[in-house]
């Protein structure tokens, strides 16, 4: 049934619920005035607000400021550096140093207590034994202008990430790569995908450059053509050469980073990459020192034998070939040197001592280690086959012809190199 008295009731609470919300609603604007007051009063002049409103200055103000502080750490200098003809590297900012790999492999807040030597060896034992997680804590983020043909080479890396310039949205700059005249180079008739060392004569480098500098002309010239006569931008792009110039912001961490610049820096790889690949190292060194040292001693500089190669050391090693086979395959010489030395280089002799004797104690000590001086230029060919020895151990390891050759090459590149 209805009734009267609960009617009362609920009236009455909607009642004290809309005066309750209009108490709300009047406090909250008298904040608000309050609040406004306040901000005008303290608010900046118009000569403070100038700039404000302009994002491209404020990021180059902030970037002048940072450039303006010491070299050391993630305050180094973020300049364009130079690459190729008009290339660069910027960094543009960097995550963690050389302590924040220790802190990181050692799970600690702060700098810690342990010594500069210490950490030190941390970080190259880490390298050494490849507990590389430590070094993915340190970021770098570059931006980069490079041809597209290296861009192509580039992106190869699938570790980082980043983001390239579009020819949908953006007319692409008038900006393309000449190479100089000393790195135009006949193909390599052993490497596939390589140039030779040595340059072509001058007029060949002068009418290379010439015709290559034509086409960049024509092509630059028939895509403004499309773009005048309203063709897309994402089409008319498709007629510019792989010289073409683009730019790339480019974020990686320092673990593979080092495996970037193991593959980039190689002899074998492009030389336009490996001049990139120099100037990564140079920034990254001035951040991670220490890292970067490692690196280079552990990989870089270093040296890896497959399972039959090292099964050959390991003989050569355990005295399974004589002392003149050795230092055969060390020297790369045919045939074995003979034992006898050539004379000495004039020596001071003590007041004690004859020159017989002293003569006899210098023959004693090549007799013990025999000498390692070598130069690039006695080593012209690989290693060659000389001895029986060293094919019956290949042999005995099933080592084909071909594998051998380049084990007997990749001594022969660790004498010229050490």
């Amino acid at each position: 049934m209805y009734n009267s008295s609960d009617y009362s009731i609920y009236t009455k609470g909607v009642n004290i619920i809309k005066v309750t919300s209009i108490l709300y609603n009047m406090a909250t604007m008298h904040s608000l005035k309050t609040f406004s007051k306040h901000s005008l009063h303290n608010a900046p002049k118009a000569n403070d607000l100038d700039g404000l409103g302009d994002s491209h200055s404020q990021k180059k103000d902030m970037r002048n400021s940072k450039d303006s502080r010491d070299s050391k750490g993630s305050n180094v200098n973020k300049q364009n550096i130079p690459v190729l003809d008009k290339g660069f590297v910027r960094l543009v900012d960097v995550l963690g140093d050389d302590a924040r790999i220790v802190e990181s492999a050692r799970v600690s807040y702060g700098e810690g207590t342990k010594t500069f030597r210490e950490d030190t060896r941390l970080i190259r034992y880490l390298l050494r034994n490849k507990h590389t997680s430590p070094f993915e804590q340190v970021v770098f983020t570059f931006h980069i202008k490079l041809p597209l043909f290296v861009a192509r080479q580039w992106l190869r890396h699938r570790t980082a990430r980043v983001n390239e310039i579009s020819g949908r949205y953006s007319v692409m700059s008038e900006e393309f790569y000449l190479p100089k005249g000393s790195c135009i180079a006949h193909q390599d008739s052993s490497n596939k995908q390589g140039r030779e060392l040595h340059p072509v004569d001058i007029d060949t480098q002068e009418e290379v450059q010439r015709q290559l500098s034509a086409s960049f002309e024509q092509s630059y010239a028939t895509y403004k053509q499309l773009l005048d006569a309203g063709v897309a931008r994402e089409l008319a792009r498709i007629v510019l050469p792989l010289s073409l110039y683009t730019q790339i912001y480019w974020q990686i961490d320092l673990h593979n980073l080092f495996h970037f610049l193991r593959l980039r820096l190689d002899a074998g790889a492009q030389y336009e990459i490996r001049e990139y690949a120099k100037v990564l190292l140079s920034i990254a060194s001035a951040h991670c020192p220490i890292a970067c040292k490692a690196y280079n001693d552990y990989l870089y500089a270093s040296k890896e034998f497959f399972s039959y190669e090292l099964a050959l050391l390991k003989e050569m090693l355990n005295h399974n070939l004589d002392a003149q086979d050795k230092e055969h395959i060390l020297t790369s010489t045919s045939p074995p040197v003979s034992t006898q030395t050539s004379a000495p280089r004039p020596t001071k002799v003590p007041k004690n001592e004859s020159p017989k004797k002293l003569q006899e104690k210098l023959q004693e000590k090549l007799q013990e280690k025999p000498q390692r001086k070598r130069t690039a230029t006695s080593i012209k060919t690989p290693i060659k086959t000389p001895v029986k020895t060293i094919e019956a151990l290949a042999k005995k390891h099933n080592i084909s012809n071909a594998d051998l050759k380049r084990f007997l090459e990749k001594m022969s590149d660790i004498i010229t190199t050490v």
